[in-house]
């Protein structure tokens, strides 16, 4: 990724807090209760650590990209988080701008 992003402008990634709090749980159960339950949450566990970004992870793929700016997008979990706990992360590694992104808003980066 970092080769692909080399010296961009702009690096937008979607950015995951996949702790604890990320994960999804399930509000019903079927014939197996706590064991359906419980094998969802991990199978969701196991999504959102390897599939999504952690706020350092970005940093450091922005960093390692010399990247100019990084706009996160797709908040886990959603959008109503304090998008501080987000940036933070990044920022940890990367020391440009970071904006944390909003739906159907316009960013003018000149």
């Amino acid at each position: 990724m970092a080769e692909l992003a080399r010296n961009a402008d702009v690096l937008v990634s979607e950015v995951c807090l996949c702790d604890a709090e990320a994960k999804v749980r399930p509000s019903t159960t079927s014939a197996g209760g706590a064991r359906t339950a419980a094998a969802l949450e991990k199978a969701e566990t196991l999504h959102m650590r390897h599939e999504h970004l952690t706020p350092e992870e970005v940093g450091k793929l922005a960093a390692a990209a010399h990247v100019k700016v990084v706009i996160l997008t797709h908040f886990v979990p959603g959008s109503e988080t304090d998008p501080t706990r987000f940036t933070a992360g990044v920022m940890k590694y990367f020391s440009g701008p970071v904006i944390p992104g909003k739906d159907l808003l316009e960013y003018d980066l000149h």
